[in-house]
């Protein structure tokens, strides 16, 4: 019961930080952290109730639902309100885009090590319990048994999609930094020639001089956003059945078949650039996630 409380804490985490937190909420936390905040006290107090009504073991309902749920918002206050500070200082800085990446995932890891304070604190469990509890499904200890049951492998892999596809998409956007918008797609170049009346260059016979200016602009298209965020979901989740089956070698397909997608936009120097290290950074952590998995479950 102890890791079960443990795996609902940080999935009611997950899905209140990454599916209830609208994209207006994320840029103005501030204003609107509040409702942020009653967000996760509604899905934490729900989650926590599903556990008690399925637990015998459970006895106090202010002790092992409303407590907790108390405690894990305290938490959120105080690392929100740390974070809001720090942002308010380097927002204008030119390392902007630097510190959003910084900030996302330390703040994740306050996170979860905020769930660990908790669930240790009303499970009863120190800590360290559970780090024992983790190298005990590592090296498949008999006593494994009661901590991978069918309910909780359930969550674990819910959890696991959630931070393959949606936080694992977050923290490559963040990584890449938010590119201005004429590269943001690269959907093709076109070249606009504007003609400029110069007063200055007179010519000897008396005629206006004329200057011509190019400029070079990348059309961008909002619903290609999302078509690229799926293709990264469902790259991660196919690396990630190949490690687990110890197909390594059939990686390097999805890499050839995406660098085939974008073969002529390849000449572009930034977009290339840009391209590895979105697809570098997503089967990095996709070869992660299975050798993560597999060391779990199979």
């Amino acid at each position: 019961m102890t890791f079960m409380f443990f795996l609902i804490l940080t999935l009611a985490h997950l899905i209140a930080d990454f599916y209830l937190q609208t994209e207006k909420m994320v840029k103005n936390k501030e204003k609107h952290i509040l409702l942020h905040l009653t967000h996760h006290f509604i899905t934490t107090f729900f989650f926590l109730v599903l556990l008690y009504l399925w637990s015998n073991r459970m006895t106090s309902m202010l002790f092992h639902i409303l407590y907790p749920t108390v405690a894990i918002i305290c938490f959120h206050l105080l690392i929100d309100i740390l974070k809001i500070k720090i942002w308010n200082k380097v927002a204008k800085g030119p390392k902007k885009n630097t510190w959003e990446f910084i900030l996302f995932i330390t703040d994740q890891l306050l996170h979860f090590v905020s769930i660990v304070l908790v669930s240790s604190f009303f499970s009863g469990k120190s800590t360290f319990h559970y780090f024992y509890q983790f190298i005990l499904i590592l090296e498949r200890s008999p006593e494994v048994e009661n901590y991978l049951s069918p309910m909780n492998l359930a969550i674990f892999i819910i959890i696991m999609l959630i931070i393959i596809t949606t936080v694992s998409g977050n923290g490559i956007r963040l990584l890449l930094g938010t590119l201005p918008e004429h590269i943001a797609l690269f959907e093709g170049k076109y070249t606009f020639d504007q003609v400029i009346d110069n007063v200055e260059m007179m010519k000897r016979d008396g005629k206006l001089g004329i200057m011509s200016e190019q400029y070079n602009y990348m059309l961008v298209r909002k619903q290609d956003l999302s078509r690229g965020k799926i293709i990264g979901y469902l790259e991660r989740l196919i690396i990630i059945i190949l490690v687990i089956n110890d197909q390594y070698t059939a990686i390097a397909f999805i890499l050839t078949a995406k660098s085939l997608a974008r073969f002529k936009q390849m000449d572009d120097r930034e977009w290339a650039e840009y391209f590895l290290l979105g697809t570098l950074s997503s089967i990095f952590l996709a070869i992660v996630y299975g050798i993560f998995i597999r060391s779990i479950i199979f």
